[in-house]
Parts: C-alpha cells; structure tokens; sequence
C-alpha cells in the first residue's frame, strides 16, 4: 500500500514477484471483507477491547479505501503477473541460461507492446480487458458511482475533482472521482514501464554480449539445433574450452576430437531428441555419452549448465536460514546448521538418496544411539558410580543336634511380647507430658 511499491527496482529476483502478486490478489478479493471488519470495529461503541487501536484501524480504512490506490494494486497485479515468468524460470528451470534468456527476450516484448497500446489509447487502455484484466474484471465491476450524494471526509471534500461518491461492495471511497483516478494511475504506469523495459533490456544486453554466457546457451539450447548446422556449433565450443583450458586439461579433455563429438551430438539430437526441453534432452544425453563416446563435448556442457547468471540460488538459502536460526536455536553448531539447511533445500529427495542415507547412518551409528556413538568417537569415557551393597548375612546349616534342643512354646513368646511393653511403659519420662496433663494431675491430687 506504500507508494514506494509502485517502482519495480528489481523485475529480475527470486520469488518477491509470484510471493507479492499472490498477496496482492488475495487482498483484492477480500477487500470486501476487510472493509466492513474494519467499518465495524471502528463504529462499535461497545468495543473496549479496540478502542486504543481506533486511530490505527481508521488509518488502514483511509489506505484501504483510497480509489487511487486500489486502482492502482489493480494495475500492479497484471504488470506483475507480465514479469511473473523471469522470476519462475529462476525456481522451475535447472538449465537456465536459454531459458532466461528466452523468459526475458519474451516479457521484453510483451513489456514495449504494453507501452504502444498505453501510448495510442490513452486512458482508455486501463479499461481494455486483455491489458489489465484484473482491474476490467474484478474491480471496475463492483464500483457504484453516485453524483448525487454528499460529500464525506475533509479529503473529497478538499479535492476540486469530486463530483459524487463512490462505493465499493457498499462502503464509501476517498477521492472517489473514477476518472481523476484512472487518469493518475495511468501517469504513475507510465513512469513504471520505461524503467521496467530499461531493466530487463539490460540484463538481456549482458546475456547476449557476454561471449562466455551467449556460448553456452548456443551450446545448451537443443531445440534450436534443427535449424543449425554443425559449423554454427564449433565456435561457441571453441570460446568455452579456450576460457576453461586449465579445468579442462586437468579432466583429460582433447581438443582434437571436439569437432568430431559435435558432429555426433547434433545428429543424434537431430534424429532422436528434436523436440525435447533442453533440461530432459541433456539428462539423456548424460546417460548415453559412454555409448556415444563423446566426454569431451560433454564436460563444456557441464560447464554450462553451472555458469551463474543470477544470484537466485544464494538468496533461496538466507530464506530458510531465517527459519532455521531462531533465538531459541542460537546454540546450533555449524555442521547441524549445514545439514538443516541442505535437507531443506533438497527438493529432489529420492527414494535412492534416502536409502543411501540410511545406510550411512546405520554405518556411523551402528547401534542407532547418536549421543552415545559421537561420545564414543571423541573419547569420551563416563564416569561410572560405585554402588555399596549390604552384605547379606551366611546362611549357616543346622545340624540335627540344633533342631533337637530347639523346642518351640507360644505361651514364651508372649511373656516376652508382655515384657518389653513394661519396658517402654517405665522408660518415659514425666517431662514428656504437657503442662496440661500436669495440672489436670494436680488438681487430681
């Protein structure tokens, strides 16, 4: 909702567009909702709950209800959901230098016939459902105008502009005049777009004059292979393996036979592989450079595929690292950090990857007890406590001659019971008793 959202500084990021335009939708199509939650939150006198959030709520109700503004997230859905796809092609797209520069030669396109038909048709061209869908469609539909009502708030009755009121879903507008506001969302696109085109020719200029990066997308763009003949193919090869010559070397590559394998590579894409993606094709390939015998052209397209052109992949770990490093995990060491970070990254985690990793586990950990095992390995030895136990008393055998004078009698064993009552009864002592019983004694007396 702030007007610094209007100016796209970086149509090239990771996921910012689809995450904002995803938002943006959302927000649009509960903006019904949002309004009368906020309507009667700030008009319920019986709220004391929200009552010092009033000021608050009534600020997010003027932003809300700003015609200017709607209009213009509107506007900025379509616009992005334009760029959407050079911000995908970074995620969904492994091989992504023909990709990316396909995406942004395309989105450039759309983005300079954009710019003609705002220029021919004026204003009008926000009405045009196949520029601005969004805005034709789901907005300008629910708006009711009415040139007959008062006028509401300090801010229309301050602009010379305001004819009427206009309502949205049944809830008032600021600046309600629809023509006023499509006329200053219209200058607001009109200085979005030429920064826009500007962005996106540059990045493609770089991917198209780099001789290292046009090289390899020459060399990994297979679909365009039918309509390229195996002499167009040799001198990208050559500017690749004349940059990575030392890496190569040191791989066992032989430049003697590289023309030999591109001959052998275009023919098999051409016969067998003519209109498979690049990224399936090339898996394929991978799988048969034993059979086809050609390793060397086959290290230049591992170099290719690897080149970065953006720096997608370093920001996507800072994302989850956020989640990961929380304060009640700043204890974390850097191996576990490390190993979060990669499962969490690994979205390609196969059954045979995880049976590998099991494996591994069961190795290090033989008896599954992690802490038991890492202490082990670090020489760690516990402390073991010596427990004392009583000695439990011999047991002696009785001879016949102990059985025969032991003669057991009852009427002994309760003498003795008898006794040591007498016993406890004469040991206690008068000091013993309270003062109470003492003077009850006395007074006995």
């Amino acid at each position: 909702m702030k007007k610094s959202s209007r100016r796209y500084k970086r149509p090239l990021g990771t996921r910012w567009v689809a995450h904002q335009s995803d938002a943006l939708e959302a927000f649009l199509h509960n903006l019904d909702l949002l309004l009368g939650y906020l309507n009667n939150q700030i008009a319920d006198p019986y709220n004391t709950t929200m009552k010092k959030e009033t000021p608050r709520l009534e600020g997010v109700l003027a932003s809300c209800s700003d015609t200017i503004t709607l209009i213009f997230q509107c506007v900025k859905v379509d616009l992005l959901k334009l760029i959407r796809p050079t911000s995908l092609v970074l995620e969904s797209v492994s091989i992504l230098l023909p990709e990316a520069i396909t995406t942004i030669g395309v989105t450039l396109k759309k983005v300079k016939k954009l710019m003609r038909k705002l220029n021919e048709n004026g204003v009008d061209a926000l009405r045009d459902e196949s520029l601005f869908p969004t805005l034709k469609n789901d907005f300008l539909p629910s708006l009711d105008f009415d040139e007959e009502s008062i006028s509401l708030g300090r801010s229309t009755r301050k602009d010379p502009a305001y004819t009427g009121v206009t309502t949205f879903a049944g809830y008032t507008l600021n600046r309600g005049n629809l023509e006023n506001a499509l006329s200053k969302v219209y200058d607001d696109v009109m200085l979005v777009l030429p920064a826009l085109e500007l962005a996106l020719d540059k990045r493609l200029s770089f991917l198209a004059n780099d001789p290292i990066l046009s090289s390899a997308a020459v060399l990994l763009e297979t679909t365009a292979y039918q309509n390229r003949d195996e002499e167009d193919m040799v001198q990208p090869c050559e500017v690749l393996a004349e940059h990575f010559r030392q890496s190569l070397e040191a791989n066992g590559y032989v430049q003697q036979r590289l023309s030999h394998e591109i001959t052998i590579l275009h023919d098999h894409i051409t016969k067998f592989l003519p209109n498979v993606p690049p990224q399936k094709c090339w898996q394929q390939i991978f799988q048969l450079k034993d059979r086809l015998n050609i390793h060397n052209i086959v290290q230049l397209v591992e170099i290719g595929i690897v080149l970065p052109i953006s720096n997608a992949e370093v920001e996507r770990v800072f994302s989850p690292f956020a989640k990961v490093m929380r304060r009640d995990r700043l204890a974390l060491k850097n191996d576990t950090q490390e190993a979060i970070l990669r499962v969490r990254n690994d979205n390609d985690f196969s059954k045979r990857r995880y049976d590998r990793a099991v494996n591994m586990f069961m190795t290090e950990f033989p008896n599954g007890d992690i802490m038991q095992e890492k202490r082990r390995l670090a020489g760690y030895k516990p402390h073991k406590k010596k427990l004392t136990r009583k000695k439990s008393p011999k047991l002696v055998p009785l001879t016949d001659s102990d059985t025969d004078d032991t003669d057991y009698d009852s009427s002994s064993e309760r003498h003795v019971i008898e006794d040591e009552e007498e016993e406890m009864e004469s040991s206690i002592n008068l000091s013993d008793i309270s003062s109470d019983d003492a003077e009850w004694t006395s007074s006995s007396d």
